[in-house]
């Protein structure tokens, strides 16, 4: 009751009367209003009608505001009756009046600019307004719309059209405002204004339907968008140029037919029909001045799609940051400059570029921040957050991984984007995964595969949706039952050949290939879990050099992880294994993968420890010694090599004997890959001394070398 009446005292003890006649109290607080008649009383009686009738005629007219200043006073109020005397006063000092006299008007901001009433006061004026003078109400929403539009205040301009409503005025609006709205990508809020108007009002206003169009295909609602091109072009005979506020110029009947194109070789893309896409990107340019940066940027983002499809890497990238410049040179292109962004940031992910494709997607959700205030929902920027994700996961950053997801799925919860729905839920089975939580993972993977029998997607998610599958059997220890699903997805030994085949240049074909090179690769994974160690070793060379001439750098990375391991317990030589590791990490390590490395297991361990010695990346192999240990640990397993025995076995128990501070002083020195006559010299102690800590330590570890010791101190979480 205190929020309703705003702390007003007399308020209070007004509704306190109410309330004493009032059979249902809390039904009675949430509608207490201005025209409860004990209110309505005092107000009319004590303050409404002690005002002059040019001061009551001012109260009444700007009822109707949720907030007012002098300039939109002025334009609202009638003063067409008033006196000489009268017309002297303008708003500015009407309200400054107001405000003096306690008179129910509350400043908005320190500069005294902007004001309001206070609520039951407010509702008392426009329940009078309502009641005596309902003939002055279509007029004053429209004066307020009009002046609201020309400030370039589309939502409240709207909101006064709405209340009277003047189906005219609402079309007139969704066309002055088409650019700031959908280039602003507040789709959503512009199908709600359409919403408002007869589907045949609509379909006679070209510029309209152009509108309809836009917002229709940006939501892959393809059909209802070729509907409305459709009516705009029948429409264009009687096309009338319109005003547009976001560009501040007139809209010509060939930019209009312009945009029109445009839809249509966006709409073209989007089902398949490129050579289609390509002649409508051409028209639409002829058609769009200079001036039409907005749909300009459009035309050159959807170019930049159809560079992409047809496997024309450079023209796309180049495209797309033609796309981005001139989006951001003009006003009300949000959502094109955040695509392109998140395009982009998606190709730099595809090779492996986490950098540059993390920093496009920050700079893409920093844009709609800086320029919003706020997140809105635009399926771009949940292809941000999504990618994000799927960043932070490579990178082993689970809790930020999950972050960006959440956020991801929000954004589509109602835009029913297929690619990012069906990557939240394999991204969520991936998650699940790494706590062993199968039973989560296998429903997460099972809510992608049921989505894809009514949503067909197209693309790199396809590739990781195959290849989720394949981990869930992998760490479900059930290597067959991942060769049995790569069978079913054409990737088996038999067709090997295919996987040098050359791609072609449509991003169908290179998504093809990716999805065999990272097939593959969990097919020479499965076999190095059956224990096939030849045909393994075979396979993951082949996918090796075939990912080194693609630059695939995520299947390049984990297929060497994979050899390092592999060669390294095969021949009991760390080196040929090192080599591998070696190259592993100078790709790994200025992208900051570390999930190739971790698939491996427990079987990697051993070699990241000889790494740490020899000074191979000493600091980020030490970084991916933790998290394996880490993963080990909390998946509660410590993994034999390839080629061992099966199964799970159990950590160590610890030492009955704990050690002294000084042994794990020197257990960490060997850690650091020190030699007995290093640890003395740095712990300034004789070597003999040196080598009985170690004698001592390795017989409390029941260990038999350094490796083996350091690992046990590191189970033990000594290190």
């Amino acid at each position: 009751m205190t929020e309703r009446t705003e702390g007003w005292i007399a308020g209070l003890q007004l509704a306190g009367l109410s309330l004493q006649q009032c059979e249902d109290a809390g039904q009675f607080i949430a509608n207490f209003r201005g025209d409860d008649r004990y209110v309505l009383d005092y107000l009319m009686d004590e303050v409404f009608h002690h005002q002059p009738p040019e001061i009551q005629d001012f109260l009444l007219q700007t009822s109707i505001l949720d907030r007012m200043n002098a300039p939109l006073c002025d334009f609202l109020v009638d003063r067409s009756e008033r006196s000489d005397l009268e017309l002297s006063q303008d708003a500015g000092d009407t309200l400054e009046y107001l405000e003096h006299s306690n008179l129910f008007v509350i400043p908005l901001d320190n500069r005294r600019e902007w004001y309001r009433y206070h609520h039951l006061f407010a509702d008392l004026l426009r329940f009078r307004l309502g009641r005596e003078y309902p003939e002055r109400l279509p007029e004053l929403h429209r004066r307020a719309s009009h002046w609201f539009a020309q400030s370039g205040d589309p939502d409240t301009a709207m909101q006064h059209a709405l209340a009277i409503p003047d189906h005219a005025l609402i079309a007139d609006l969704a066309e002055i405002f088409l650019l700031t709205m959908i280039g602003g990508s507040r789709i959503s809020a512009y199908l709600g204004w359409l919403a408002n108007l007869p589907d045949e009002m609509i379909t006679q206003r070209a510029y309209l339907c152009a509108g309809c169009g836009w917002a229709y295909s940006l939501i892959c609602q393809m059909d209802k968008a070729a509907r409305y091109v459709q009516a705009g072009e029948a429409a264009l005979v009687t096309y009338q140029p319109i005003y547009s506020h976001a560009d501040q110029r007139e809209i010509s009947l060939e930019e209009v037919r312009g945009h029109l194109a445009a839809i249509r070789a966006y709409i073209a893309r989007l089902g398949g029909d490129y050579p289609g896409a390509i002649e409508h990107s051409r028209r639409a340019l002829e058609g769009l001045p200079a001036q039409a940066g907005t749909v300009r940027s459009v035309v050159a983002f959807n170019l930049g799609m159809l560079h992409m499809h047809n496997g024309q890497m450079a023209m796309s990238q180049e495209a797309f940051q033609d796309a981005l410049e001139a989006a951001q040179k003009s006003e009300g292109t949000l959502y094109v400059a955040v695509s392109a962004l998140c395009l982009l940031g998606g190709m730099a992910a595809t090779v492996g570029q986490l950098n540059q494709a993390a920093d496009y997607y920050h700079r893409a959700i920093q844009l709609v921040q800086l320029e919003s205030g706020l997140s809105v929902s635009m399926p771009a920027l949940s292809y941000a957050h999504g990618g994000l994700a799927a960043i932070h996961y490579q990178r082993n950053e689970l809790d930020e991984a999950e972050r960006h997801l959440e956020i991801a799925s929000r954004l589509v919860r109602h835009l029913g984007m297929p690619e990012t729905i069906v990557m939240a839920n394999i991204y969520r089975a991936l998650l699940s995964l790494e706590q062993a939580d199968f039973r989560a993972a296998g429903e997460q993977l099972e809510l992608a595969d049921v989505y894809l029998q009514t949503h067909p997607v197209r693309g790199g998610i396809l590739v990781e949706w195959s290849v989720s599958r394949g981990e869930f059997f992998l760490m479900q220890g059930d290597p067959a039952s991942a060769i049995e699903w790569l069978k079913g997805r054409g990737i088996e030994l038999g067709r090997l050949s295919e996987l040098s085949q050359a791609p072609g240049w449509s991003s169908d074909q290179m998504h093809l290939q990716g999805m065999r090179e990272a097939g593959y690769l969990l097919l020479g994974r499965a076999l190095l879990a059956q224990g096939n160690l030849d045909q393994a070793a075979d396979l993951l060379e082949q996918v090796c050099a075939v990912a080194k001439l693609t630059q695939n750098r995520a299947v390049l990375i984990e297929g060497l992880v994979f050899q390092a391991s592999l060669a390294s317990s095969r021949r009991g030589n760390p080196s040929p294994g090192l080599s591998y590791l070696e190259q592993a990490l100078d790709l790994a390590v200025p992208e900051g993968f570390v999930r190739p490395f971790l698939k491996a297991g427990a079987s990697l361990i051993k070699l990241l420890r000889q790494a740490i010695a020899q000074g191979i990346h000493p600091a980020y192999a030490h970084k991916l010694l933790s998290a394996s240990l880490e993963r080990e640990r909390r998946l509660g397993r410590v993994t034999r090599p390839p080629g061992g025995p099966k199964g799970i076995i159990p950590g160590p128990t610890a030492p009955l004997e704990p050690l002294t501070d000084r042994e794990r002083q020197v257990l960490r020195l060997l850690a650091a890959g020190l030699s007995s006559n290093q640890v003395a010299e740095e712990l300034v102690i004789s070597v003999s001394t040196a080598r009985s800590y170690i004698k001592s330590l390795y017989q409390k570890l029941d260990a038999h070398s350094r490796e083996e010791a350091v690992e046990k101190g590191e189970q033990f979480g000594w290190l």
